[in-house]
């Protein structure tokens, strides 16, 4: 599964932010990826909503995912997390880019068109090469 999902943090420099979201995928249950997100540096350490999930077949999600994670690289969250041990952490799943976008990218590279294209961080939108 791949999925998308928004914070639920009240850290101000998290909740402020429009359009953040994290791509992923998960091999189990949802339900079993997310239980400790409160407790994961991955999801900021907090609830999170999942947004919406797409079923892949015949489909390398790891390389998609990887995929995804470097077409929308100029817009990747940067910040520190600290987990319940005061580690640091820098989660790297996580992108400003609106919902839209993230959409149409999966749907470019589910159908193998992703390479004529790139994500324009300034008007914050898929454009042709």
């Amino acid at each position: 599964l791949i999925y998308i999902c928004q914070s639920l943090s009240d850290d101000p420099q998290i909740a402020q932010r429009d359009n953040l979201y994290k791509v992923g995928y998960t091999r189990g249950s949802m339900d079993w990826r997310l239980h400790k997100a409160h407790e994961s540096p991955t999801y900021l350490m907090a609830e999170v909503k999942v947004i919406e999930v797409f079923e892949c077949f015949n489909l390398n999600t790891q390389k998609f995912e990887a995929l995804i994670h470097r077409f929308f690289d100029a817009a990747r969250l940067r910040i520190d997390v600290f987990d319940e041990e005061g580690v640091r952490h820098e989660p790297r799943e996580w992108f400003e880019v609106p919902l839209p976008q993230i959409e149409k990218a999966i749907q470019l590279l589910l159908n193998g068109d992703i390479v004529n294209y790139r994500y324009d961080l300034n008007t914050q939108q898929i454009v042709v090469k």
